[in-house]
């Protein structure tokens, strides 16, 4: 059931505590902007009823801030920190136009527009909140932010997606991850170089190249003791089992070494050892 209580044109709202309301001027009490047909004052913890016209009119009003030009014709807002009209756009709800341009006496005519005073409706919110350079409409806003997103995607800084080597080119995000998965993999491979036996444990490249420089000392050093021994061997005649032990060290350094390059080759065919210049 429901029956009829007023024609619309007029809103009985609540004034709150400690505040002074002027006949003919305009409030925007309860969410509901209008012109005030009487004065009421609350002190603290009172509050009160008062009726605020809101039927679409054309009013004769002072109520403006002043440094706006208000030329006739001019988009209306209503400023709620102010408690002004103002025609920067974003600056409030939208409430009407001006019909007769700011005076001498800074006193404007306007046409309210009442109850459907804004298409910055609760849904949409506020548009002097958007970060957009744009803050009239949210057609102009929407087609900042497109244009930018336009921009960025034919930017230099990112390039052309299809000209990636990865297998996902349909985003930097998708090709990024992509490259990710294959570095998570090529560190499992590896293991943990914590628990290298080297002393070098930053990275594999150091520890690979500590190795090999033993190796290549060793290596060194057999080939010394293998000459002294030959030179031995050929003095004392008899001395022949000798050369052949040392050959056999030499033959297992060297098997060694084979089998170090082979890691090496590996590392460098992965891309974590830099191929020889």
């Amino acid at each position: 059931m429901a029956r009829k209580v007023g024609d619309g044109k007029s809103v009985r709202v609540t004034v709150p505590e400690n505040t002074v309301i002027e006949q003919g001027k305009f409030y925007l009490l309860d969410g509901v902007l209008g012109w005030a047909v009487r004065g009421v004052t609350t002190g603290a913890g009172e509050t009160a009823l008062v009726v605020l016209v809101t039927e679409t009119l054309e009013y004769e009003t002072s109520q403006i801030t002043t440094a706006n030009a208000f030329a006739a014709g001019d988009k209306v807002y209503w400023n709620a920190g102010t408690k002004k009209f103002t025609t920067v756009p974003g600056s409030g709800q939208f409430c009407g136009v001006v019909t007769t341009a700011k005076d001498e006496n800074d006193v404007i005519w306007f046409v309210f527009v009442g109850m459907a005073n804004s298409p910055e409706s609760d849904v949409v919110g506020e548009l002097g909140d958007l970060d957009t350079t744009a803050k009239d409409s949210i057609v102009a806003a929407i087609n900042e932010v497109k244009a930018a997103a336009d921009a960025a995607e034919e930017s230099t800084a990112i390039g052309t997606l299809a000209e990636l080597t990865t297998t996902a080119k349909g985003s930097v995000v998708a090709a990024v991850n992509e490259v990710k998965g294959a570095v998570d993999d090529v560190s499992e491979d590896v293991g943990d170089i914590a628990t290298l036996a080297t002393t070098a444990k930053d990275d594999v490249v150091a520890a690979v190249n500590e190795v090999k420089g033993d190796v290549d000392d060793a290596l060194a050093r057999v080939a010394a003791n293998h000459v002294a021994v030959a030179q031995a061997d050929a003095a004392a005649q008899g001395a022949g089992y000798v050369q052949a032990d040392a050959q056999s060290v030499a033959d297992l350094a060297n098997a060694n070494k084979d089998k170090l390059n082979d890691v090496i080759a590996a590392l460098k065919t992965a891309g974590l050892m830099a191929a020889d210049a």
